[in-house]
């Protein structure tokens, strides 16, 4: 048990935030997604489709999880992340994967930024 927790702390692979395949997704993400953490060519991605009427953000929800779209209006120092409040957004755990579709029907002028919360496993 000590080796392994020192090999954790010592070995950059071996944290939760480490991406030692390279992927975009760091360990603990991959964990939560239930992806391999050293097979690149994750399944899980975030899609944003944009039109003159709305956003459309996708993504694949997992079993036994929760997910939420976020968005705000500046990236900068102190960022206010808002919960997007569309019937597609309210919470939902699903018993089998699928692809799940959040759109935004507000046409915005200016910059939005999105964000999904993935909440683990129940």
């Amino acid at each position: 048990m000590a080796n392994s927790a020192f090999w954790l702390e010592t070995n950059p692979h071996g944290r939760p935030n480490a991406n030692p395949d390279g992927d975009e997704a760091v360990k603990f993400l991959e964990f939560i997604e239930q992806t391999h953490p050293l097979l690149p060519g994750r399944e899980q991605r975030i899609r944003v489709r944009t039109s003159e009427e709305n956003v459309e953000i996708q993504f694949r929800q997992l079993p036994n999880r929760l997910y939420e779209v976020q968005w705000t209006d500046a990236l900068n120092s102190p960022t206010f992340w808002q919960t997007l409040k569309v019937p597609e957004n309210r919470p939902f755990v699903s018993a089998s994967p699928f692809w799940k579709t959040v759109a935004d029907p507000k046409p915005h002028s200016k910059a939005r930024f999105y964000r999904v919360i993935v909440i683990g496993g129940f």
